[in-house]
């Protein structure tokens, strides 16, 4: 599983979202769509990465009919749409914590 990956957009959707908040014509079903593409690709590469230093990539996407290299499967970005949303509203709410 790649969650730590995918994690890490968390920050990156941070600061998307910020700017976003200044560009008020920007749709959610816009804003969707980036994410996936995001994820996607973050998933693409880091596992192209992983496989290239180790030999072996973690996660094996290989035999899915939707597969891309075994890397990603393209029947997957419906969810990692409605995640990437998700990802700005966590944003938010962390942005709102007061720590210290």
């Amino acid at each position: 599983m790649d969650v730590p990956l995918d994690v890490s957009n968390i920050r990156f959707s941070g600061y998307v979202r910020t700017r976003s908040r200044y560009d008020k014509d920007v749709p959610t079903w816009v804003r969707g769509i980036f994410w996936a593409g995001v994820i996607i690709t973050v998933e693409y590469f880091s596992g192209l990465a992983i496989r290239t230093l180790v030999g072996v990539c973690p996660w094996d996407y290989g035999k899915s009919t939707f597969a891309v290299d075994g890397l990603i499967r393209l029947d997957y970005v419906p969810f990692w749409y409605v995640v990437g949303l998700l990802f700005e509203k966590l944003h938010d709410l962390l942005d709102r914590q007061k720590i210290g």
